[in-house]
């Protein structure tokens, strides 16, 4: 069983405030943006303010997975903002063309998706495996 520490309840609102605004992004409304970047920074501080004390690599392991979930949610939260500038950029012919098409490649639509993808089957996996490696070190040591 986990503490109840700031950073879970950090962890917890942020990830609630991330779910509704990936739910809301698509009604396009534009509220949406900014909930799921607020989410994704609660979720990351609460991630990154949890410290992994335990001495087992797998626990270390899992712990930095965790951390690189919650690394990837942040830029699938820039991308999701970003989009927003596409119709701006596309317009822009100041800048030269290889920079033109790297920051165009930047702001595809829905590309936010992809690391919110990867980011999410980080955290899936991590969290299942880190209770499951959890409850075996508790029991090992209850063993002894």
């Amino acid at each position: 069983m986990m503490d109840k520490t700031p950073s879970y309840y950090l962890t917890t609102a942020g990830g609630l405030t991330l779910l509704t605004g990936a739910v809301l992004r698509v009604t396009q409304w534009d509220v949406a943006t900014y909930l799921y970047m607020f989410g994704a920074i609660a979720f990351a501080v609460g991630q990154f303010a949890d410290r992994c004390t335990d001495e087992s690599v797998v626990i270390r392991r899992l712990h930095a997975q965790q951390v690189l979930g919650s690394v990837f949610l942040l830029i699938s939260a820039f991308l999701m903002y970003a989009e927003r500038w596409r119709a701006d950029i596309l317009m822009n012919t100041s800048m030269g063309p290889k920079l033109h098409a790297l920051v165009v490649s930047f702001t595809a639509p829905n590309g936010w998706i992809v690391f919110m993808c990867i980011a999410a089957a980080f955290e899936l996996y991590s969290s299942f495996r880190l209770e499951h490696e959890q409850n075996r070190d508790r029991k090992s040591t209850e063993n002894k």
